[in-house]
C-alpha cells in the first residue's frame, strides 16, 4: 500500500529536480551561445568594438553563476 503524501512528495522533488536541471543548463549554456554568436558575427564581418556588449553580457552572467555557485556551496549544510 503506497502513501499518497509521500507519493506526493516523490513528485514534487522529481519536478524540483527537473526545474533545478533545466535551470543549470541555461545557467550554464547562455554564456555558450553569446561566445558562439560573437565569434560567428566576427566570422561574418562584426567588429570586436561593435560586439563588446555582448562580450560584457557573457562575463557578467558568468560572474553571477559563480556568485550563485558560491552563495549554494556556503548555504549548503554537510552531510551529518
Amino acid at each position: 500500500m503506497t502513501n499518497p503524501l509521500l507519493d506526493e512528495l516523490a513528485q514534487e522533488i522529481t519536478q524540483d529536480e527537473d526545474v533545478m536541471n533545466s535551470a543549470r543548463i541555461f545557467i550554464d549554456g547562455v554564456p555558450d551561445m553569446l561566445v558562439a554568436a560573437r565569434e560567428q558575427a566576427i566570422a561574418n564581418g562584426a567588429t570586436a568594438e561593435q560586439l563588446e556588449p555582448f562580450r560584457q553580457m557573457e562575463l557578467d552572467l558568468r560572474s553571477r553563476r559563480e556568485s550563485l555557485s558560491a552563495a549554494i556551496l556556503a548555504n549548503t549544510p554537510s552531510a551529518p
